[in-house]
């Protein structure tokens, strides 16, 4: 006879699958937010007369803020809890979108992206804390904080300056507005749709080893990429599967980091890989800008090709240490 699990544990099986459920909603929220509005605000503030400068300030500033905010967020959990923090995050977050058609311009939507950035930075680490909170893996063997942090700060650095640059790489050779936007939007959807598989293969394989294999993935990325350009056949199965090993960077480090610490201190681990990827996405448009103009468009790419193999670099030493 097939055994029927008791009816309490069917209801925290449920439980869990519709927690998990809103968690994933809410981290796609902060995906959409950070992912897909860069591109545009920077092509609607160019049409605009913005300056390069003015531009870059909006699309990063809201990066700055949860920087700046990184030291209030445990506290600020701790007080309102996951959910209600979670809540918060997007309520705010969502009312700044719809506010901004009222506030055209530079000063404006800079105010506006800043505190867009502090809410999404406390649902961001919110929702990854109740995420971690609802893994079954009791394993607090290894301490991996110092590749977690590299993966976090490389994450930042390639992501950034890929979405934010990518338009102007794909205007460089020959690509309309509309489809140097659609390359930006294959690329983030390879960061949704792959996110699973890439989980599982951490969980039969090992975190650092998906890490290596999305290191390597991501070194190769950039290579092909100028090869395949303007190949649509070709070019957006490598956005896709690029797109999601590079962010594959992101959630094995957040797995990682959910296997190096306990919960208790979760939270202020989960910051602190926050506020480094954070960081690595305020450097990185700028560093991608200046390859760019170096070598014109093709240093965005050595710069997208170069950054991986630190993080591969840190995995060897890693495995050689142990």
């Amino acid at each position: 006879m097939p055994s029927v699990a008791p009816s309490g544990e069917r209801a925290r099986s449920g439980s869990q699958t519709f927690s998990l459920a809103a968690v994933f909603s809410a981290s796609f929220g902060v995906g959409l937010i950070f992912g897909f509005q860069p591109p545009l605000m920077a092509l609607v503030l160019e049409r605009g007369g913005a300056s390069s400068f003015e531009i870059g300030a909006v699309t990063s500033i809201s990066t700055v803020a949860v920087m700046l905010c990184g030291p209030l967020y445990p506290r600020a959990i701790a007080r309102l809890g996951l959910r209600p923090a979670i809540i918060l995050g997007i309520v705010v977050s969502t009312a700044m979108m719809l506010v901004m058609p009222w506030l055209p311009g530079f000063a404006g939507w800079l105010v506006l992206r800043f505190i867009t950035g502090c809410a999404l930075g406390l649902e961001w680490i919110a929702s990854e804390t109740w995420l971690n909170r609802l893994s079954t893996d009791q394993s607090r063997l290894a301490r991996a904080a110092p590749t977690v942090m590299v993966a976090a700060l490389i994450a930042g650095l390639v992501e950034s300056a890929y979405v934010s640059l990518l338009p102007v790489f794909a205007l460089l050779r020959g690509l309309d507005e509309q489809h140097s936007l659609v390359l930006v939007t294959v690329f983030l959807a390879g960061n949704v749709i792959l996110q699973l598989p890439i989980g599982r293969l951490g969980d039969r394989l090992g975190r650092q080893r998906v890490l290596r294999l999305c290191a390597v993935v991501c070194v190769i990325g950039p290579i092909l990429l100028s090869a395949v350009m303007g190949i649509a056949w070709l070019v957006w199965p490598l956005l896709l599967t690029w797109g999601g090993t590079m962010y594959g960077f992101y959630t094995q480090g957040i797995a990682l980091l959910g296997e190096s610490y306990p919960a208790a201190e979760f939270a202020d681990a989960n910051t602190v890989f926050v506020v480094v990827y954070c960081a690595g996405g305020i450097v990185g448009p700028s560093l991608g800008g200046l390859a760019m103009d170096y070598w014109s468009p093709n240093g965005l790419l050595v710069f997208l090709s170069a950054a991986p193999l630190l993080l591969g670099a840190s995995l060897l030493r890693r495995e050689r240490d142990v």
